[in-house]
């Protein structure tokens, strides 16, 4: 066996090395990378929310398939769920056009000391300016553009 004839089987192993490892980059790049554009999100700016006291949890959050992007302007805002009537109501994640310089602070249920005890707080979504505590007006629906 010549030296050229020994050498084209690891020619081509290496070769189908490199064709794996490219596509492996790729299916990372498509794995983690993109992804659905959401919304920008900060924390509820203390004294300027809303609260209401609930008797129970809400049930756990729904599977939600996100309908494709039509507007580079839009950005996903998440279901969640929002008390009604003693029970609990699903809000739908829609496409939304966020107002200009604000953020969303997102519908959160959670314990919290009240007056010397402990209860279950909900707090609903709140739009407000990046960098302060002064609400914003509700994003534009993108679901007719």
């Amino acid at each position: 066996m010549t030296a050229l004839a020994a050498s084209q089987p690891l020619a081509r192993g290496r070769a189908a090395a490199r064709r794996l490892a490219a596509v492996a980059c790729v299916s990372a790049a498509f794995a983690c990378g993109g992804g659905t554009a959401l919304v920008e999100t900060g924390p509820h700016p203390s004294g300027t929310q809303t609260s209401q006291v609930v008797h129970e949890a809400p049930p756990p959050t729904k599977v939600e398939t996100v309908p494709l992007r039509r507007n580079n302007a839009c950005f996903w805002r998440g279901g969640y769920w929002k008390p009604r009537g003693g029970g609990w109501s699903w809000v739908k994640g829609v496409w939304v056009m966020p107002p200009e310089g604000c953020i969303l602070a997102p519908a959160q249920t959670r314990f919290e000391a009240v007056e010397g005890s402990t209860v279950l707080v909900h707090r609903p979504e709140l739009w407000y300016r990046s960098g302060g505590t002064q609400p914003c007006d509700g994003p534009k629906d993108c679901s007719d553009l």
